[in-house]
């Protein structure tokens, strides 16, 4: 109900103010107080990415490693078995331990342990690119977006994002599983286990989580069963969900535009991304 939804936001907006002294003396979990959170617990999970990096893929991933369905998980159905803080607070206020929660937030310090996914930043452009567009939310050419406020907004840089977990799994190894997208494709498997490894949850059927999390499956149950992103743009989330596609759409005088950062260019390389003069 539109009332009800809005006396719980008027509340929750109540809280942080009188958070706002607690969190400010250090009482408050700062990751709680930022993602209007009531608690964060010692058995949370944090899935953290920059956005249109694989979050949502993972998502899934995570939602049938943790039910053990062997059946095709609905948009519905992974929102509540690993929810989206930005669409779902009061459920996962609401949720039994432990719990596994997505944000775009990198609160890493704040949170008990991470589950990072980190995309190659060309395709990752491209991919939030198309989702802008089909949202509506900006208009003009890719050349105008990559030199907008767009793609720093509201998560910061993907450079700062993701130089910021690469340190912190240096230096907290045990609180953090740093994934790459394209590890992720290229064996799904050992993917599986890490995830394991780190989480704890051993009930599952990798083969059959492999099958039903493919694109094309998830695009065909995104196209019967529909998703709030459908709902809005009338297209589909999963768009492609290709390595390497930034190839065929960057022009050489937008990568000269990115390569122009150096910084940039040396943390493609230290995530073993190639990058040609």
């Amino acid at each position: 109900m539109p009332g009800t939804k809005l006396s719980i936001g008027i509340f929750r907006l109540l809280l942080q103010y009188i958070r706002w002294l607690p969190h400010r003396l250090g009482w408050v979990n700062h990751a709680a107080f930022i993602l209007q959170l009531y608690e964060v617990r010692p058995t949370d999970i944090f899935l953290v990415s920059y956005p249109k990096s694989g979050n949502t893929w993972l998502r899934f991933i995570m939602a049938h490693m943790i039910t053990g369905s062997t059946r095709q998980l609905s948009f519905e159905e992974v929102e509540k078995d690993v929810p989206d803080v930005y669409v779902s607070k009061d459920w996962i206020d609401e949720m039994p331990s432990p719990r596994f929660i997505k944000t775009h937030d990198a609160l890493l310090s704040y949170f008990p342990k991470t589950i990072y996914i980190v995309r190659d930043y060309r395709d990752v452009l491209v991919s939030y690119y198309h989702y802008k567009i089909a949202l509506k939310e900006f208009e003009g050419g890719f050349s105008s977006f990559i030199r907008s406020r767009e793609i720093t907004e509201p998560f910061g840089s993907w450079k700062e994002h993701v130089s910021k977990a690469l340190q912190f799994s240096k230096d907290n190894s045990n609180r953090i599983l740093f994934l790459r997208y394209e590890d992720m494709k290229i064996n799904f498997e050992q993917t599986a286990y890490q995830l394991s490894a780190f989480t704890g949850l051993k009930k599952f059927k990798i083969n059959r989580i492999k099958e039903l999390t493919c694109f094309e499956n998830l695009q065909q149950n995104e196209t019967e069963n529909g998703s709030e992103f459908r709902n809005r743009s009338g297209k589909n989330f999963f768009r492609e969900g290709k390595c390497g596609t930034w190839k065929e759409f960057i022009s050489t005088d937008d990568l000269k535009f990115i390569y122009a950062d150096s910084e940039l260019v040396s943390l493609l390389h230290q995530l073993n991304y190639q990058v040609e003069a």
